[in-house]
């Protein structure tokens, strides 16, 4: 991942750090989504922004999104190293 890109991954899950103990929970989401964009390519990232989705899922008791991520957290690591650049 480059520097730039990983910059802007790291400020977006400072972001949703940040908005997620302000209960701000749209805002944490919005900020998760654009953390996995910018870290799709990156197989580390990319598991780790399904983490934290999976996690704030959790923390809301939204069964519907944790159903949702589950299969994704688990498979990101290994889809994005296996199609990542």
């Amino acid at each position: 991942m480059k520097a730039t890109i990983r910059q802007h991954f790291k400020s977006e899950l400072a972001r949703a750090k940040s908005a997620t103990a302000e209960q701000n929970v749209a805002a944490a989401w919005t900020a998760l989504q654009r953390a996995h964009l910018l870290g799709q390519k990156d197989a580390i990232a990319h598991t780790v922004a399904h983490w934290h989705m999976l996690t704030l899922a959790w923390q809301q008791q939204d069964f519907k999104e944790i159903k949702g991520q589950i299969m994704p957290t688990l498979l990101a690591f290994p889809l994005s190293y296996d199609l990542g650049d």
